[in-house]
């Protein structure tokens, strides 16, 4: 017949044990509410941010970039500039071509009367708009392969101004 007391250490053992996977279990869980309560709150969806910058001149340059997204949904990117006084020559609108690779491009509107790529940035020239403002826009959604950190930039030149502004979008998976 076996010891009573080996029985007892046993029981002792396996006690430990039990806490130790009950508590696994409740930081899952716990894990899993966090973020059911996030994705209720809207902190996994896509969300846009701004970057501005002044140049000299009065130029100024507004961004609306997705700060956060998720692959295979739309997410916007407006460039707005603005001179007091309006524009006297063509505006150029630079991006780095690796950012943009990050996503599928719908259009964008108005159309450059010119683009190039460099290999390593994008280019657009617009026509001196009528009024102060220009505003591109593009329609454009992520790539469904597409995860993590992906820094931008927008560099903007007017005739002897320009006005540049970074950032960085982070696609949740």
């Amino acid at each position: 017949m076996d010891d009573p007391g080996d029985t007892l250490s046993t029981i002792v053992d396996d006690e430990p044990r039990e806490h130790r996977s009950r508590r696994i279990r409740a930081a899952v869980l716990a894990l899993l509410f966090a973020i059911v309560l996030a994705g209720l709150a809207g902190e996994l969806g896509v969300r846009s941010a701004h970057a501005t910058s002044r140049g000299p001149d009065g130029l100024s340059l507004d961004v609306e970039y997705p700060a956060v997204a998720r692959p295979g949904l739309s997410a916007p990117l407006s460039i707005e500039i603005h001179r007091p006084g309006g524009f006297d020559e063509p505006i150029e609108v630079s991006v780095p071509t690796s950012y943009l690779e990050a996503f599928d491009e719908n259009g964008f509107d108005p159309d450059p009367v010119q683009s190039t790529v460099d290999g390593k940035r994008t280019r657009w020239v617009y026509d001196p708009p009528e009024g102060d403002v220009l505003v591109v826009w593009f329609d454009h959604r992520l790539e469904p392969g597409v995860q993590w950190r992906h820094d931008g930039d927008v560099k903007v030149t007017a005739g002897s101004t320009s006005a540049h502004v970074d950032f960085t979008t982070w696609v949740l998976p």
